[in-house]
């Protein structure tokens, strides 16, 4: 009996020690999600995100602007929100800018009326459109690389463009401004929403915590923000759909820390990618929205579709689409009448 005890307990203790080193291995590879306190690196993302906003620009790009040092002017005291807009576009080579995109960035410098509009890019698209946006006042064009490392750990992006739904965020962090899609059409100021520390929208009636990452507006060094950030290492999961830019969000922002944010339930998103067919083939009264978000792959997937109206055609065109077009090109949103003259595009 006395040796039949030391075996077992010779057998225990090999199982414990066998055990613990399992799991620390387990841990040390970050097969088990851990969650850190965002607070005790700070800093150590603020440097990293400083060493991302160089500049290497090329022909064709401001070659004397670096996201580094782009003057930043101050913030009023009642907005905690600079008014800076950004937009990302990456791509593997360089793309023909659309009408639609054209929009998008007029519709900024027309009703947001930013300090600066940053458009963030490895390569500038081209075309007849860009070369309009590009004449665009306060335009300003800054030549960079996707990240692919981020707190020393190496990003598996899926796809080139998907290097945006974290970029974003680290322009935010580091300047705070708003971010947008390229097919989102601002209909009025977002001066209301600078007054919050961080706003989305929701892109679903039925449920308000379907957020949507095509409007991002924050403060520099927002809490929600650098949470947000530190999911892409906790918890980054690309091989689900909307995992990091669209459900993280939501848990962080609605679930664990709802005092993060603000969430514009109808005014930024809607009607939504479900109802396409009310920006392009009816009419939606957006008069309470400070945007309408396009959503154009899905209307190109919906069973009534039909091609966008060209610029030529807005005029005519009775529907939600047509209605802010022409409000970001002519500043009304009257249908033109028949052999009438179409105005000139008011900058």
């Amino acid at each position: 009996m006395k040796c039949l005890y030391g075996n077992n307990r010779l057998k225990y203790l090999v199982a414990c020690t066998t055990g613990a080193f399992v799991l620390a291995m387990f841990l040390w590879s970050g097969h088990i999600k851990t969650y850190v306190d965002v607070s005790t690196y700070h800093s150590g993302v603020d440097k990293q995100i400083h060493e991302r906003t160089k500049c290497d620009c090329d022909d064709g790009v401001n070659k004397s602007k670096t996201f580094k040092n782009v003057e930043v002017k101050a913030t009023p005291n009642d907005f905690k929100v600079p008014n800076i807009v950004h937009y990302c576009w990456y791509s593997n080579m360089s793309k023909e800018w659309t009408f639609t995109q054209y929009l998008s960035v007029l519709s900024v410098h027309r009703f947001i009326k930013p300090s600066m509009i940053l458009f963030q890019t490895n390569y500038p698209p081209h075309g007849y459109y860009w070369n309009r946006t590009v004449s665009i006042p306060g335009l300003t064009i800054v030549k960079r690389t996707p990240t692919k490392k981020l707190f020393w750990k190496r990003l598996n992006f899926p796809y080139e463009t998907t290097a945006c739904n974290l970029d974003r965020l680290l322009f935010l962090n580091t300047t705070g401004g708003m971010v947008l899609d390229t097919d989102v059409i601002a209909v009025r100021s977002f001066d209301p929403l600078r007054k919050y520390s961080a706003t989305m929208g929701s892109q679903n009636r039925r449920y308000f915590y379907d957020l949507c990452g095509g409007i991002i507006i924050a403060e520099p060094g927002s809490t929600f923000i650098k949470l947000w950030i530190n999911s892409f290492i906790d918890d980054y999961r690309p091989d689900i759909w909307a995992f990091n830019s669209g459900r993280q969000p939501a848990y962080i922002g609605v679930f664990r820390f709802p005092e993060s944010l603000h969430i514009e339930r109808t005014s930024l998103n809607l009607p939504g990618w479900e109802h396409t067919e009310q920006i392009f083939a009816q009419k939606y009264d957006w008069t309470n929205n400070y945007a309408i978000h396009l959503f154009l792959r899905k209307w190109k997937q919906h069973k009534d579709y039909k091609p966008i109206p060209t610029e030529m055609g807005v005029g005519t065109a009775n529907t939600t689409f047509g209605e802010i077009a022409r409000l970001v090109l002519y500043g009304s949103t009257d249908l033109f009448k028949d052999g009438a003259k179409r105005p000139d595009v008011v900058l």
